[in-house]
């Protein structure tokens, strides 16, 4: 979100230079700016990675509790690996199914609407255009990605 509000003060710095003005404040406020994107950017890759690594121990903790739970016949009928691979597999793949992906969807819209938000406090023009062409968009997909689906097989 700092990301969105540095074109604001990059501009107050270049409006002071081009006034004469001092520009300490805005240069200083500029790099704060900066330094709290970066931290901010490093603790949520850090956490995210936190979270998706205790969602996986979690998981291959319980799959293998239930591994172990089997009867020795279920066990016979599999290759030798093949569930150990599955439960590593799987958790990973749900590794970057619930972690990853919800964390870029709610990161998506928040700077998504902070966006937004800047640009109605920038220029309400800009908003309006921006709204309406998201709305055309929006409109095509939803008339014309359901055309674009083959037809079921009827044996399905």
């Amino acid at each position: 979100m700092s990301g969105l509000a540095q074109p604001k003060f990059a501009q107050t710095v270049l409006d002071r230079l081009d006034d004469g003005g001092d520009v300490t404040a805005p240069v200083a406020l500029l790099a704060a700016l900066l330094v709290a994107g970066a931290l901010l950017t490093g603790l949520n890759a850090w956490l995210q990675q936190r979270t998706s690594e205790r969602v996986v121990r979690q998981v291959r903790r319980g799959l293998v509790h239930r591994l172990i739970r089997l009867r020795v016949s279920e066990l016979d009928r599999r290759a030798p690996g093949d569930l150990i691979f599955r439960v590593a597999s799987d958790s990973t793949l749900l590794k970057s199914a619930a972690t990853e992906a919800l964390i870029m969807t709610v990161d998506g819209v928040v700077t998504f609407a902070g966006a937004l938000f800047m640009m109605a406090t920038l220029d309400a023009r800009l908003l309006a255009v921006t709204l309406l062409v998201l709305t055309l968009v929006a409109v095509v997909i939803t008339v014309v990605l359901p055309r674009t689906t083959p037809p079921r097989p009827p044996w399905s």
